[in-house]
């Protein structure tokens, strides 16, 4: 009998590290995880301005349901202007003419940036409106 106790022992606390092992394992990937989605949310001050700019589109052109608007955020003001907004991503062009360019000939009335920093100057274009980190661009 003596000679079980001992390898019982020895088997539990075996298991008992593994056990702690793998639950600090898992907090760390639980953490890095929280981590990444804190770093990926937008700002609240970022999707309050483009909801004030959204708001002022609506009551600055009462026919912007019938308006072509472009945004490097679509999803956001197609959510607050209850329309489909085209994406338009200055990045994914060489240069902001290039992009203007991209905007004219798709007939894009008015261009929401919300992360350009400055916003540039768009040929064509010029802002009408700023709300904090969003400008709103009217084709002249």
């Amino acid at each position: 009998m003596n000679l079980i106790e001992p390898r019982i022992k020895s088997v539990k606390h075996t298991n008992f590290r593994t056990g702690v092992v793998y639950l600090i394992i898992a907090l760390i990937f639980l953490s890095s995880a929280t981590a990444t989605y804190v770093g990926h949310t937008p700002k609240k001050t970022f999707t309050v301005d483009i909801g004030y700019s959204s708001d002022w589109i609506k009551e600055y052109d009462h026919d912007y349901q019938n308006k072509i608007i472009s945004s490097d955020y679509p999803n956001a003001v197609s959510w607050y202007l209850k329309k489909e907004i085209l994406g338009g991503f200055p990045r994914f062009f060489n240069n902001q003419d290039d992009f203007a360019e991209f905007l004219q000939k798709n007939g894009v009335d008015y261009y929401i940036d919300s992360t350009s920093t400055p916003h540039p100057d768009l040929k064509g274009y010029h802002i009408i409106k700023s709300f904090g980190v969003v400008a709103i661009y009217e084709r002249v």
